[in-house]
């Protein structure tokens, strides 16, 4: 590889793209021991540039580490431990032998590298001889900042041996104490995934302590009184649902909560505890362990799961919070060990809500795949959030005769919703892009397994068209759609004048009597312009698309 003349080596390793020659390795090591202890950046900017060599320059680390002095040794041997140490038994075996390293730096660096090495499984340490080493090690060093190092790794890659020796840890140092603390905890879920493998049972019978219980439905803004009518059809109304706030849907559980799936609306299901007030003194973290801790969450995680109960924890607020999540969880722990706190195989996620006063929680399940979606098995840029397309079919009815055109089709989210609510004549859905076409095609396939005996629903003829001209093959009574917004409109960026040129072509397209129920973004104008196509207004109401109002319109064809 030839340099131009003015080329800097230095200057070069600011592109994270750059690649030295196998030639410049020397080199990159000798800016690798002079640079600063505190020139993080350029640091990371020599350990890239080897790294990007690949084995030719991790070698080179490891002969040169046998007679290199600090600090330069204790680099070459983290840049050695980022290499792929599960798959190259020479870097590993390095990596090991660094651990009795007479520098402080060097170990820990060998302690840290070790901890990141990929378990084999989910349940099981790496490898047998990390866990060894780094327990050896543990037990053969006074020094509190190595032990530190080696606790927190540990943590991370142990089993059994390390969970023992972690237990036994006793220390005037808080630091050490805290990091060996957490990796006990951290040990304790890992192995007892093995142990005791959970499941949610949210169709179990309810008890007396589960019966009335309060559940809360979080939806778009705007869709409360469609949710509440809908739970009131599916629980009945002496559930007592109600719109307490924006997006937001209570009710009282009469059955098992696994019959609210029958529900299309809400995106998030919970169970809202008592909130708990903060005593004098308290923080965040007090009240929080109060509510996780009573029977009433106690009755919720253990009534709707099978064995162990495992949940992470969350601010609605945002943010980590790392400090307050490992002190509710060590807290917690002590007081209820009948539930884990696991944030990598939980079930429940506890949502926390800090106001000036207390704390309330919420206890939501967690389902690796929403029941009432399956059939979505592609999707599109920018297409409809199922719930959104439910809403829209909520809006519209549903007729026995209904032709139904959807010409935005996207990924056939609207034609799906529409054919899971009801007996229909004909689908059809129209788009410019090939690929949504296709997308919109997998779904209705997937539906149609979900149908079942009423399988035929799912048939759709869809077709490349664009909206303002295409004409469906039968005369629809039902035009469902969710059209482009903003960035979508890839056709000179004139939104207005393109949902005005559909609504003219759709009102003369449309059956008499016939509905047209879509999103609009610009909802005076569309319903200006519809008035003047000859439809009149039925419905209109708000509703929040994820940073932005639009409403849902229908309109109506004069027979």
């Amino acid at each position: 590889m030839s340099r131009s003349a003015d080329f800097s080596l230095v200057e070069a390793l600011r592109s994270p793209s750059f690649t030295p020659a196998v030639k410049e390795v020397p080199a990159l090591f000798d800016l690798l021991g002079r640079q600063e202890a505190n020139q993080d950046d350029a640091l990371r900017d020599v350990e890239r540039a080897l790294l990007r060599v690949g084995p030719p320059a991790l070698s080179a680390a490891m002969t040169l580490a046998e007679t290199a002095r600090p600090p330069l040794r204790a680099r070459l041997c983290r840049l050695v431990g980022r290499g792929d140490l599960e798959g190259d038994p020479g870097l590993l075996r390095f990596v090991l032998s660094r651990l009795a390293d007479e520098d402080p730096k060097t170990r820990r660096n060998a302690a840290i590298a070790l901890g990141r090495v990929r378990p084999q499984s989910e349940n099981q340490a790496p490898r047998p001889e990390i866990e060894a080493a780094l327990c050896q090690a543990f037990q053969a060093t006074d020094r509190v900042d190595h032990r530190r190092s080696l606790a927190a790794s540990l943590g991370k890659i142990g089993s059994g041996p390390a969970l023992a020796l972690l237990r036994q840890v006793r220390t005037d140092d808080a630091e050490l104490r805290r990091i060996a603390e957490q990796a006990v905890l951290t040990l304790e879920r890992t192995l007892s995934r093995e142990d005791a493998p959970s499941v949610l049972r949210l169709d179990a019978p309810l008890g007396t302590e589960l019966s009335g219980l309060s559940v809360a439905l979080r939806c778009r803004e705007g869709l409360e009184g469609l949710l509440q009518a809908e739970v009131d059809e599916v629980l009945g109304t002496h559930a007592g649902a109600r719109a307490t706030g924006p997006g937001l849907v209570r009710a009282r559980l009469v059955t098992p909560p696994a019959r609210l799936f029958q529900s299309r609306l809400w995106l998030r299901l919970g169970f809202p505890l008592p909130e708990e007030r903060l005593l004098p003194g308290e923080e965040t973290v007090d009240a929080a362990v109060r509510a996780l801790s009573s029977p009433q969450a106690l009755a919720v995680l253990i009534g709707f799961t099978k064995g162990r109960p495992r949940f992470r924890l969350s601010f609605a607020q945002g943010g980590h919070r790392r400090a307050a999540v490992w002190r509710i969880a060590r807290e917690l722990g002590a007081r209820r060990p009948e539930i884990i706190n696991d944030p990598t195989g939980s079930l429940w996620e506890a949502v926390i809500r800090e106001s000036a006063t207390g704390v309330a929680i919420e206890l939501c399940p967690r389902l690796p795949e929403d029941p009432r979606f399956v059939y979505r098995r592609r999707d599109v840029p920018a297409a409809s959030h199922p719930t959104l397309a439910a809403a829209l079919v909520r809006v519209a009815g549903v007729l026995p005769d209904d032709v139904v055109w959807d010409p935005f089709a996207g990924s056939g989210l609207e034609l799906c919703e529409r054919a899971l609510r009801g007996p229909l004549r004909a689908l059809h859905g129209s788009d410019l892009d090939p690929e949504a076409l296709a997308a919109a095609r997998e779904n209705l396939s997937a539906l149609s397994e979900v149908l079942g005996e009423n399988r035929e629903r799912a048939q759709a003829t869809l077709s490349l068209g664009d909206a303002r001209h295409f004409t469906p093959a039968e005369r629809p009574t039902l035009i469902l759609t969710n059209p482009p917004m903003g960035r979508r409109v890839a056709r000179g960026g004139d939104l207005a004048g393109f949902l005005d040129a559909f609504l003219g072509h759709a009102s003369r397209v449309l059956a008499p009597g016939g509905r047209l129920t879509w999103i609009s973004p610009l909802p005076q104008r569309t319903k200006e312009r519809a008035l003047r196509a000859g439809l009149e207004v039925d419905h209109q109401q708000e509703v929040d698309m994820g940073g932005f109002p639009a409403s849902i319109q229908l309109f109506r064809k004069r027979a």
